[in-house]
């Protein structure tokens, strides 16, 4: 049975249960060894009465030699003096089999007693996380409530049949399901796809293209390091990252189109210049450090590749989840269309005079 061993609020609906905890597991461990020291007993008694009935009816040696055997593993056996009736004897089956009846009553106790803790246990969990910070709510708190609401429903046939456990269910599924959206992070998603990369390819020497795009990608990759990004998910031509904030997200969407100018003019060797397009969408999602983004599946991050795919070469567009959270949202303006419902906010990054001043110093440096 788990332990919860946070503090509670004394006017928590289950503050006394928690308190019977400690007594609760005690009493069920204590339970557990005597029902395995009456089933020993009971077993060897057993075995020793059925030595004696049918040793004393054989002749077969082995088994009086089986029976000092037993004799000298339950020495307490050879001190019983059960009287024989009509050489069977009553008194020892009865009491073993009072031995196995109080065995069954002992383990239909400990399945109640486990049944109660558990619920004790799922009540209490719920409480703490109703009470307890969001910034404190750690994965590790989510698998406990999960394992703890699956071993209620497992030893609960109301509840698996449907029987009497509805209302109880429908209460434990609201509560978990609002602590499970409590628990979700805010955080904005960046999806970055090279624009027709099948056809930058076509007629290509396949070393320069993967020399190419291996450079394409450090660029990427040390722009998000610089915005300080928590994880992010590549394809051969597209990346999906995940940003604590929507500026932080937008300043890396713009520093990498600002950087593709200058990598298209001295890095890349293929023909074709690398046009990107970038869409954010912003949103409370279930978060948990250690797993990777590819494991994380929510409609915010769906959404983040459909303004992707959706929005304008070298542009950044943006959803109205990214636009509310951004501390200066001025450049951007409400585009002709939405996606998925959302209206899209574009900006329309001018590059072209930044190309111009490059490809003036290109050739300055060429007469040199």
């Amino acid at each position: 049975m788990a332990a919860i061993n946070k503090p509670m609020n004394k006017g928590s609906r289950y503050y006394y249960a928690r308190m019977t905890l400690p007594v609760l597991n005690f009493v069920y461990y204590v339970g557990k060894l005597l029902r395995f020291a009456l089933l020993i007993i009971g077993f060897s008694l057993l075995l020793y009465f059925g030595l004696i009935l049918v040793s004393h009816n054989s002749d077969m040696p082995f088994l009086t030699n089986l029976e000092e055997v037993v004799l000298s593993v339950f020495p307490y056996l050879n001190q019983l003096h059960l009287p024989v009736i009509g050489g069977i004897q009553i008194p020892g089956v009865i009491f073993i089999g009072t031995i196995f009846v109080v065995c069954m009553i002992i383990s239909w106790a400990l399945r109640r007693i486990r049944k109660y803790a558990k619920h004790v246990v799922l009540r209490v969990t719920i409480d703490q996380l109703d009470t307890a910070p969001i910034s404190s709510k750690a994965p590790e708190e989510l698998k406990q409530l999960e394992s703890t609401i699956e071993e209620v429903v497992s030893d609960s046939p109301a509840i698996q049949k449907g029987e009497g456990g509805r209302k109880e269910m429908l209460e434990l599924y609201q509560e978990v399901r609002s602590n499970l959206e409590e628990m979700k992070v805010d955080l904005t998603f960046l999806s970055i796809d090279v624009v027709d990369s099948t056809g930058m390819k076509e007629g290509e020497e396949s070393v320069t293209v993967e020399a190419d795009f291996s450079q394409y990608n450090k660029l990427i990759e040390a722009a998000f390091d610089r915005h300080g990004y928590l994880k992010a998910a590549w394809t051969p031509d597209g990346v999906m990252c995940c940003f604590a904030t929507a500026d932080a997200a937008v300043s890396a969407a713009r520093e990498i189109i600002d950087a593709m100018v200058q990598f298209n003019m001295t890095k890349k060797f293929i023909k074709r210049d690398f046009s990107i397009r970038c869409g954010c969408n912003s949103g409370k999602v279930p978060y948990d450090e250690g797993a990777p983004l590819e494991a994380l599946c929510d409609h915010v991050i769906d959404v983040a590749g459909h303004f992707q795919k959706h929005g304008m070469t070298d542009s950044i567009c943006i959803s109205k989840n990214t636009y509310d959270r951004l501390s200066k949202p001025a450049p951007f303006r409400l585009a002709d269309k939405n996606v998925d419902g959302i209206d899209m906010y574009i900006q329309h990054m001018d590059s072209t005079k930044k190309v111009k001043s490059l490809d003036v110093i290109q050739r300055v440096r060429s007469l040199f």
